[in-house]
């Protein structure tokens, strides 16, 4: 059984939204995410990642769904809850 780590959104942005002033932050999302074990995300990233990739970098409607199906199939998804919330 592979190690479960949990990936916050900066991680996933910086994978995700390439540019030339984030180049080395840009390689170093990647290589995180290449070397984590199982990857853990909640659903509360999975939306802050499509929140900003929609509305910062104009993201199409087709990318977005590969996207979340890709987390649905490829990593754990934790759903927040209230109770995470109130405990948070």
């Amino acid at each position: 059984m592979s190690a479960k780590d949990f990936v916050d959104s900066n991680v996933w942005l910086y994978s995700l939204i390439k540019s030339p002033e984030s180049e080395r932050k840009n390689q170093i999302a990647d290589q995180l995410l290449d070397n984590l074990g199982l990857h853990v995300v909640s659903s509360q990233v999975i939306r802050e990642c499509l929140t900003n990739l929609i509305r910062k970098v104009k993201t199409d409607e087709v990318t977005i769904r590969k996207l979340i199906d890709s987390w649905c199939s490829d990593c754990i998804v934790h759903e927040t809850n209230k109770d995470q919330l109130s405990r948070a």
